[in-house]
């Protein structure tokens, strides 16, 4: 477990250090800032620390409409809104209806 920003720095360096030419040593001199964010305690997204749902963006990108063969998705089109699970359902989900309109 990561408990502050030098040692999300030195996981950081490590591993992008065995990606990239250079290695450790190339990251180390490149590497300008590291950060975290706990995006679970945000007040502003899905939950966040209230406990209570956050609704994202407008409501006719959860109907399920077509709009002259543009079909909509992403996170906010779907019950999970604010999580990637709710990203990727969408995606399947658009994938279906494209299919679904291409027959």
């Amino acid at each position: 477990m990561i408990h502050d920003d030098e040692q999300l720095r030195t996981f950081i360096i490590n591993t992008l250090g065995q990606a990239f030419p250079g290695g450790k040593e190339r990251v180390a001199e490149q590497l300008l800032l590291a950060g975290g964010k706990s995006w679970a305690m945000d007040p502003l997204t899905f939950g966040g620390r209230s406990g209570k749902n956050r609704e994202y963006g407008h409501p006719l990108l959860k109907e399920e409409i077509e709009w002259g063969g543009v079909h909509f998705a992403g996170s906010e089109t779907e019950p999970l809104h604010g999580h990637v699970e709710g990203a990727i359902v969408a995606g399947k989900r658009a994938a279906r209806e494209v299919i679904a309109s291409l027959r």
